[in-house]
C-alpha cells in the first residue's frame, strides 16, 4: 500500500476512534440538547421555564438578564460551574449560554451519582439525589454546599449554605435543589 493512502487511512480511524471516545465519555451529545451556547430571548427562542444546562467544555457561564443591553445592572443571576445547573427563565428575559448545552427536563441527560458521587453541579432533591442526610466533603481545600427551594439563584431561595473543610453533614428534603461546587462531593 502506497504510503500516502496508508497515512489517510490512520487519520480517518485515529478520528473516527477520538469521536467515539467523546460520545461515550458524555462530551458530544445525541442531539437532545434544546440549544447549545447562544444568547436567547425568553418567550420568543425558548419558552419559560425550568430548564437543565449541562456544562461540555471545562467551564459552563450561564447569565440571566432583564433585558439585551449588556449593562451589569441587568443581570437577574450568572453562574460559573464545572457542572451542570437547573435554571428558571421566565418570558422576557434573556439567557445566555457559553460552554454548556440547554435541556428540557424530560429529555436532559442523567444527573445521578457518577462513579459512585454526586459531583459537582446542581441537583434536584426527590429526582437526582434522595431525601436525607449526607456527609459532604472537601476534595480540596474549601469547597461550596447550597441548599435552595428553587432553581431561580435568587438569594432570597437560599435555604442554607456554606464554606468548609474536611465534611459536614446536610440533611435535604425532596423538593429542594443542591449545588457542589469547588470540590464538595456526596457518597452514593
Amino acid at each position: 500500500m502506497e504510503y500516502k493512502n496508508l497515512l489517510k487511512i490512520l487519520i480517518i480511524m485515529t478520528v473516527v476512534v477520538i469521536g467515539m471516545s467523546c460520545v461515550s465519555a458524555g462530551l458530544f451529545d445525541s442531539g437532545s440538547a434544546l440549544k447549545g451556547d447562544g444568547h436567547y430571548k425568553v418567550g420568543t427562542d425558548i419558552p419559560a421555564g425550568e430548564y437543565y444546562v449541562k456544562c461540555n467544555s471545562y467551564n459552563l457561564y450561564v447569565e440571566v438578564s432583564s433585558d439585551s443591553s449588556g449593562d451589569l445592572n441587568s443581570i437577574i443571576y450568572n453562574l460559573n460551574t464545572a457542572g451542570g445547573e437547573y435554571i428558571t427563565v421566565e418570558d422576557g428575559e434573556y439567557l445566555k449560554i457559553s460552554g454548556g448545552e440547554l435541556y428540557e427536563l424530560d429529555k436532559a441527560p442523567d444527573r445521578g451519582p457518577e462513579n459512585g458521587y454526586y459531583k459537582e453541579g446542581m441537583y434536584k432533591v426527590g429526582s437526582d439525589i434522595p431525601a436525607g442526610e449526607y456527609n459532604v466533603e472537601a476534595t480540596k481545600g474549601l469547597a461550596y454546599i447550597e441548599v435552595a427551594s428553587n432553581s431561580r439563584h435568587q438569594i432570597e431561595d437560599i435555604v442554607t449554605n456554606d464554606n468548609f473543610e474536611n465534611n459536614k453533614f446536610i440533611t435535604l428534603e425532596n423538593g429542594q435543589y443542591l449545588t457542589l461546587s469547588n470540590g464538595a462531593q456526596i457518597k452514593a
